[in-house]
Formats: C-alpha cells, sequence, structure tokens
C-alpha cells in the first residue's frame, strides 16, 4: 500500500509533467532533427534537465535538502535514460515497438494514455 500522500491526484501531476517535459523536448528536437538522432539529442538532454531541476529547486523559497534535490533530478532524467535504452534495444520492456525518431511521440501517446486510464 503506497503512503497516503500517493494520491491519484498526486501521481497524475507527476505524470503530466514528464508528459509536458518530453513535448518540450519534441519541439526541441524538430528544430534539430536534421543534425542529430534522437538518441543523441534526449542523451544531450538529461544533462540540460539535470542542470534545469537542480537550479529550479534550489530557487525556490522552500528549504529542501540535496537528497531531494538529488531526487527530483533522478525522477526526471530516469525517464530520458529509460526511453534512450528503449531507443537502442528497438522496443520497451513490454515488447513494443520503439523507433529512433518517432521515440519522443511515442512517449507523449503512451503517458496521455496511461493517465485516461491509471488509478490507484
Amino acid at each position: 500500500m503506497p503512503p497516503s500522500g500517493f494520491s491519484q491526484k498526486a501521481i497524475n501531476g507527476l505524470l503530466v509533467f514528464v508528459k509536458a517535459s518530453y513535448e518540450h523536448t519534441l519541439l526541441q528536437y524538430g528544430s534539430q532533427i536534421k543534425h542529430k538522432s534522437e538518441s543523441i539529442f534526449l542523451t544531450e538532454t538529461v544533462g540540460f534537465l539535470e542542470q534545469i531541476v537542480q537550479g529550479t529547486i534550489e530557487k525556490t523559497p522552500l528549504s529542501v535538502s540535496n537528497e531531494a534535490v538529488r531526487g527530483m533530478t533522478t525522477f526526471v532524467t530516469s525517464c530520458y535514460e529509460d526511453l534512450i535504452k528503449e531507443i537502442y534495444v528497438g522496443k520497451d520492456k513490454y515488447e513494443r515497438s520503439v523507433i529512433e525518431g518517432k521515440a519522443i511521440q511515442k512517449e507523449i501517446n503512451q503517458i496521455a494514455d496511461y493517465l485516461s486510464k491509471f488509478t490507484i
């Protein structure tokens, strides 16, 4: 049983955050599609995301520990790292096809589908 703070609303919020992050990344990738493969672009994006998340959290008026900052950074970057691995393997953990150049959009679609069905 998850902690009481893991409500449907809280988990959906995290999923919406990841979906929005992928949507922004897809826009950025679209402007560079002629110059880089999707997997290389995502690999470079992980480092950028790490800096953005850390910088954003550190600038909040809340007093959070380094562990909290690392936790949120890990949450955000691990989604991208998993997608990069899926591109190289050519499939996800459910054996669905993952195609270079279409992986980010696949994630966006799957998150939207998951959000419409997900319940705690």
